[in-house]
């Protein structure tokens, strides 16, 4: 159904078909609030910064932005009027000494304000390592791989935070005293990824790299693609 409105700002008439409107277009209803909604100065509480507000918050203001209003409630904890409601409290890290808030449900537990802080701490040292209860002495299997911890300021790493390296490499560069190239391969002559022994390994180039395999049943040898 269309109605007949007219403009509150220019009073001119115009029509509308669905919801009742006030204005006709958007730069009326623009025009409309800067001319007649109230604004008032203020000075913010922590920095004292001049600040304009309008509208619903003219009355009610008192930071100029969140930091500031964060700021002041650290300062000026107000506690909760809800009944029955716990509140949580400010510690300092023991690591970094920064401030945190800490939730009702942690406050006894809670020491570190970060993951990078608790790695540091005590807490998480003593159960790293050889003292965790999962420990497996520091071998992974990676694709049927094992791997390890790569020695300091080794130059040939699968993962640059977890600083692993391959067995198989490892044993081949003890047996030359060198480090490998990337060009370079650690072929298994029994075709088992697992078995690291010396004699089971021969240096390959990547191109090169579909030796033969001597089976360990048959003792036949055959190709590998």
């Amino acid at each position: 159904m269309i109605k007949v409105n007219k403009c509150k700002f220019c009073l001119i008439e115009f029509e509308t078909q669905y919801k009742p409107r006030m204005f006709c277009s958007k730069t009326c209803r623009d025009k409309y609030q800067t001319k007649y909604t109230y604004q008032k100065e203020f000075n913010c509480l922590v920095c004292n910064k001049l600040f304009v507000r309008t509208g619903k918050r003219k009355l009610t203001a008192h930071f100029c932005c969140n930091s500031c209003r964060y700021k002041w409630q650290k300062l000026h904890h107000v506690p909760s009027k809800r009944k029955g409601m716990r509140e949580g409290i400010y510690k300092n890290c023991e690591i970094c000494n920064k401030q945190f808030y800490v939730f009702p449900g942690d406050t006894k537990n809670r020491r570190f304000c970060s993951m990078e802080c608790r790695n540091k701490g005590d807490l998480w040292s003593s159960v790293s390592g050889e003292k965790h209860w999962n420990w497996k002495g520091g071998i992974r299997t990676i694709s049927g791989y094992l791997y390890t911890k790569a020695p300091t300021g080794h130059p040939n790493l699968i993962n640059n935070k977890q600083k692993l390296v391959a067995i198989h490499r490892l044993n081949m560069e003890q047996k030359l005293k060198r480090c490998l190239t990337d060009n370079e391969e650690v072929h298994h002559i029994n075709g088992i990824k697992t078995d690291n022994r010396i004699e089971n390994l021969s240096l390959t180039i990547k191109k090169m790299h579909n030796g033969e395999v001597r089976c360990p049943h048959c003792l036949k040898n055959f190709k590998v693609k």
